[in-house]
């Protein structure tokens, strides 16, 4: 996630920073249930219980969801051709979603 960060911020702060201020993050109570769904969808698919689509779908309700609480709209993408790409791309799209709200927490 930190190097998500560095990459996409002129101006990064130092990680020691940036990981501070994520332990924050981690504590808010709607952000520990939300993303604990996400990683319940991933377990799903990876026990063949969901099909990649209907996590997919599920996944970007989600992202959409903890956007809204923190205002930071994004277009989600899940490639849904397979399980690993879906795993692969719920996970890129959750990085960016918290690097994302990181950058809005400091305006």
């Amino acid at each position: 996630m930190w190097e998500k960060y560095f990459n996409l911020e002129k101006q990064p702060f130092k990680k020691e920073e940036f990981m501070k201020q994520l332990a924050a993050l981690d504590r808010s109570p709607d952000l520990v249930v939300l993303a604990s769904l996400y990683a319940h969808l991933i377990d799903q698919l990876d026990w063949k219980l969901l099909r990649e689509e209907e996590v997919a779908k599920q996944a970007i309700a989600i992202l959409n969801e903890i956007g809204d609480k923190y205002n930071v709209t994004f277009n989600y993408w899940i490639n849904d051709n397979s399980a690993e790409q879906v795993i692969s791309s719920m996970v890129e799209n959750f990085t960016l979603l918290l690097v994302n709200i990181y950058k809005r927490s400091l305006k």
